[in-house]
């Protein structure tokens, strides 16, 4: 998008407030930090980065960190508040993996799974997005497979366990949910971001994890064992007030 954003900084930056918003962790890619970097300082004022540093710095995937010092400030955690209140999903295990086919190992894998895990007798409702056409067929008594849920938070609320990959959303989703969760972090192509997120969390007892590497019905039935039988993560344990606190600033630094 840079033949449309460029334009756009050049023309405003010099009159205007220019605010960059990242998440927690980015992609590693050193041979692009300085002209990162370069175009940082000529355009923006300031860099929000929606995460709790005493989980995740911007440093872990940025070495260039220091030299924002003074613009760069962590919000917490940015994660819609749910007020959808019942007890859909009460006592069931939810497998998710967001709406893209990437996830379809993990959603088969999951219902592999469940008769080796203390959770064989809980339904397990799949909720599939694009694979749900190709996993119906693994479809029984104790296994649901759906497309979406449009009462997914609240369902994460309810259940007695969450399994997903570990996409920023649905990770701060399910730590609002204050739910048990095995995150199985993508890492095609070399992607690193998921996996950093789900060991980071997992340091601090708030998750179970499964490196995709290592993902088979066995090793995801022992950590579907293990936060089962732990104790759901306390509220207060990360920020998760990052859009409060994002336009705090904002309207600070517009005055």
């Amino acid at each position: 998008m840079r033949f449309e954003l460029l334009p756009l900084l050049e023309s405003v930056h010099q009159e205007t407030l220019v605010v960059s918003s990242v998440r927690d962790l980015l992609q590693p890619n050193p041979a692009r930090e300085a002209q990162a970097l370069q175009r940082f300082e000529r355009y923006f004022d300031r860099l929000l980065v929606h995460a709790d540093p005493r989980v995740a710095r911007l440093d872990l995937t940025f070495s260039k960190t220091n030299a924002l010092a003074g613009k760069l400030h962590y919000t917490g955690y940015v994660v819609e508040e749910s007020a959808a209140s019942g007890n859909a999903g009460e006592g069931e295990v939810l497998v998710s993996a967001g709406g893209g086919a990437v996830g379809r190992r993990l959603l088969e894998t999951a219902i592999q799974a469940r008769p080796l895990t203390s959770l064989r007798d809980r339904t397990w409702r799949i909720l599939a997005g694009v694979n749900s056409k190709h996993l119906l067929a693994l479809e029984g008594e104790g296994v649901s497979v759906e497309r979406a849920r449009n009462d997914f938070t609240l369902r994460l609320k309810n259940c007695v366990l969450s399994i997903s990959q570990a996409g920023y959303n649905t990770v701060l989703e399910t730590l609002q949910a204050g739910a048990r969760a095995v995150l199985v972090p993508f890492a095609g192509g070399a992607e690193s971001e998921q996996t950093l997120r789900a060991r980071l969390l997992a340091d601090r007892g708030l998750v179970q994890v499964v490196e995709e590497k290592e993902l088979t019905a066995a090793t995801l039935a022992a950590a579907v064992d293990r936060a089962a039988a732990g104790a759901r993560p306390a509220a207060g344990t990360i920020d998760l007030g990052g859009a409060r606190r994002s336009a705090e600033l904002l309207r600070e630094w517009l005055k």
